[in-house]
């Protein structure tokens, strides 16, 4: 039998417990057909809003997305919103940067002129200590800001 560290979201339910005293231990029979993982991911989910960016032609970096050493990132959902002031023009959608690559992990947006656009992805993926979160820009035009958000477990490596 294997020590119940912590009550996990979801075991009460998958064993059935409608009450009463919750299991210190699981026996060797049920531990290998539960998987806790998720149950976990979902204990340590956060959402954050990235420090608006102002965008510029290629590749735009969220500087508080950067995944610090230490951290790994599983990311639930990402997105970004382009606020647009007069004459402003954007064309983009939220990237990941890993190392040396950049890849598209949302649809594209579009915006104009005093209007806002919204992108998201809720794919899940990983970051890896020193990869971030940004965006693509393949059109821009006086400056629009744009801001990230995200729904992430943080986890220590």
């Amino acid at each position: 039998m294997n020590l119940v560290q912590g009550f996990p979201y979801g075991l009460q339910s998958m064993l059935d417990i409608k009450g009463g005293e919750l299991p210190k231990e699981l026996p060797g029979t049920v531990q290998p057909t539960l998987d806790l993982v998720q149950f976990y991911l979902l204990s340590k989910r956060i959402s954050q809003v990235f420090t608006g960016v102002v965008a510029v032609a290629g590749f735009n970096q969220f500087v508080d997305s950067i995944v610090p050493i230490g951290e790994l990132w599983y990311i639930w959902a990402f997105g970004i919103t382009a606020n647009m002031g007069a004459g402003a023009q954007f064309t983009g959608r939220p990237s990941a940067n890993y190392g040396a690559n950049t890849f598209a992990i949302g649809p594209q947006i579009s915006a104009a002129a005093t209007t806002q656009d919204r992108g998201f992805s809720n794919v899940p993926f990983i970051l890896n200590p020193g990869e971030s979160l940004g965006f693509i820009c393949t059109t821009v035009a006086l400056g629009p800001t744009i801001v990230g958000a995200v729904a992430v477990s943080k986890l220590r490596v």
